[in-house]
């Protein structure tokens, strides 16, 4: 059970390192920092201008929330719930995107499909983690 949890513990470090990049380069981007944003960034643009700030909090808190997890993870402790407090509130994020257009503009269709898998892997882990707490 170690290694599924160590698993699992990789793959909340992952989810919130990868939750962190729209984060903070939205909150840059809106505070001006982001001047000369790279062309591969520029399609982001007015996604990051659409997206309210109290969205890059609840950003912010999901990270945080991923990250304690994936610690508990490592440490041995429970993290079931706080898993399921992140795929939560990152499918709260995603349910308020979804259908914007500029969302919808933004991506592609094989990444707009990117979602569900992300979900389904929240969901999953969340599973998982419980089932090995439950075990103990």
């Amino acid at each position: 059970m170690k290694f599924v949890r160590w698993l699992l513990g990789l793959v909340a470090l992952g989810w919130g390192l990868y939750a962190a990049m729209p984060m903070v380069f939205t909150t840059l981007h809106k505070l001006g920092q982001m001047k000369n944003a790279p062309p591969e960034a520029q399609r982001f643009l007015a996604l990051m201008d659409a997206t309210p700030w109290w969205v890059v909090g609840v950003w912010a808190l999901m990270f945080v929330v991923t990250m304690t997890a994936a610690w508990r993870l490592f440490r041995g402790g429970k993290a079931a719930v706080l898993l399921a407090i992140a795929a939560l509130g990152n499918f709260g994020i995603w349910w308020v995107f979804r259908d914007l257009p500029v969302y919808k503009s933004t991506f592609t269709a094989a990444e707009l499909q990117l979602d569900y898998y992300i979900i389904a892997g929240y969901v999953a882990a969340t599973v998982i983690a419980w089932v090995t707490e439950r075990s103990k």
